[in-house]
């Protein structure tokens, strides 16, 4: 280490002369934090729920007039418009889900050879493809795995709407949940063996979670919003006055995850290291995002980076979680993409060493009282930000 220059503190507090020291090379390593990066379509209002494994998100904004289209954003390109559906004659699309592919579905609504259709539609590498009814004239979409199968709704019969599973060119019925009651089907997700989750009407006038796996078996109260490759299954349960997020294994053993303290939450997603995202009331009524951290759940908004924090984000909802761990979450206006890093304090200029240039920047920083200088995350800035700082810094890093 070489001795760079002594340091005084003024301003804010009387503190001790310190001796700052730069540390060439110095990794800067630390507890996981998530920066944010708006993922919408400039300041129209999103409904964005899909995530690949590539950081892709997918989605639809409302262009005006109850007209909603579908958009992609890409981490490299920024965000896309598929013009593609409008071209097939669907001005209105809703309910965008990709794959690691890049295949993206919709539920596309207008006029497809003179005739006003409402149809799921598929665009892979931007040819259009449609999915037919098993019945009538309608199907939509609620997802898309790998392989490019969707599962969705379609007419069955007069009046009512049965879930299907499009694979190979053809549409499979997959039935009722509990025999003769055979509406409120709504299909949440379908996996890469072709798995579909979602709930339906039962026979005692409630509705009942349903997992397809071939053949259709009951649930029971659980509502399944997602299935892993590994038939893994989250989504809530009743539980009190309100709802618990839930996780099924394929063994059929079943987990609580509670909430974060308040009177419901639900489980939205999960990736394939077994981290589940999703939403629950806090103390105080409010709602938060959450993601498990071995098996716990713990509130996004305490997860942020000081960055993040600064700028004023407040995550209410996360929606998917890909194998990066990157995740998917809502502002309560905007959709965000919550991406994982290091925040060591020591490297505050976020270069990826540690020197003379953090010692100015934080003090810069906590001079003037921003946000950004609170590094121990007690929510100020004061003396103990400066301790916290210099000893991770002089210590040659996280």
């Amino acid at each position: 280490m070489n001795v760079m220059r002594s340091v005084g503190f003024g301003g804010r507090g009387v503190l001790p002369l310190v001796c700052v020291f730069a540390v060439s090379g110095a990794a800067a390593q630390s507890t996981i934090r998530y920066t944010v990066t708006n993922v919408g379509v400039g300041n129209q209002f999103c409904r964005t729920f899909s995530l690949n494994n590539s950081g892709v998100v997918a989605g639809v904004y409302n262009a005006g007039a109850s007209q909603w289209r579908a958009y992609v954003w890409d981490p490299d390109r920024g965000v896309v418009f598929p013009q593609e559906f409008a071209d097939a004659g669907f001005s209105s699309q809703s309910n965008c889900a990709i794959n690691d592919a890049g295949a993206i579905v919709v539920s596309g609504a207008g006029l497809v050879g003179g005739t006003f259709v409402s149809r799921a539609a598929i665009s892979d590498a931007g040819v259009v493809t449609v999915v037919p009814p098993v019945a009538g004239t309608y199907t939509d979409a609620a997802g898309i795995n790998n392989s490019g199968h969707v599962t969705g709704r379609t007419d069955a019969s007069p009046s009512q709407l049965h879930v299907y599973l499009y694979s190979g060119g053809g549409v499979t019925e997959l039935g009722p949940v509990d025999p003769t009651f055979v509406n409120g089907l709504r299909p949440a997700a379908v996996n890469d063996s072709d798995d579909v989750v979602g709930v339906g009407d039962n026979s005692t006038g409630g509705i009942s979670g349903f997992l397809w796996d071939g053949q259709m078996h009951n649930l029971g109260a659980f509502q399944p919003a997602f299935i892993d490759p590994a038939g893994r299954i989250c989504g809530r349960m009743p539980v009190g006055l309100g709802f618990h997020a839930w996780l099924r294994e394929a063994s059929g053993v079943e987990t609580d995850l509670g909430t974060l303290g308040g009177r419901s939450s639900a489980a939205a997603g999960m990736n394939n290291s077994g981290s589940l995202v999703g939403y629950s009331q806090v103390p105080d009524g409010s709602t938060a995002g959450f993601v498990t951290i071995a098996g716990v759940m713990v509130d996004l908004n305490d997860l942020l980076s000081r960055q993040a924090i600064a700028d004023g984000w407040q995550i209410t909802a996360a929606y998917a979680i890909n194998s990066g761990g990157q995740i998917l979450a809502f502002s309560g206006y905007y959709p965000l993409l919550l991406t994982p890093t290091g925040d060591c304090p020591a490297d505050f200029t976020s270069d990826g060493g540690i020197d003379g240039l953090d010692v100015e920047a934080f003090f810069a920083s906590w001079e003037s009282g921003s946000p950004l200088a609170d590094v121990n995350y007690d929510g100020g800035t004061d003396g103990e930000d400066v301790m916290r700082f210099y000893g991770v810094w002089a210590a040659g890093g996280c």
